[in-house]
């Protein structure tokens, strides 16, 4: 299988993006139709490219205890006051 970064449409008008295994492009945009998504973009990807970054999801979802003990004093106490 082959990875394709996509960029698709949710019934919303929202476009979202995502890395996607595949055997073909063809098959990509079907699978993207069944999950409700209109595709705008379909690309096979390189092998550095499946690698994905980490997103804001996935930084949110990281527990305070997991972040270097500068920043978890940061958290604790919440923004600065201006």
């Amino acid at each position: 299988m082959s990875a394709y970064r996509y960029e698709a449409a949710r019934a919303d008008g929202a476009v979202v993006s995502g890395l996607l295994d595949s055997p073909s492009a063809g098959q990509a945009s079907a699978e993207l139709t069944e999950r409700g998504l209109y595709p705008i973009t379909v690309v096979a990807t390189n092998e550095d490219e499946r690698r994905p970054a980490a997103g804001r999801r996935d930084l949110a979802r990281a527990s305070p205890s997991s972040y270097p003990p500068v920043c978890r004093s940061s958290v604790r106490s919440g923004p600065a006051n201006e």
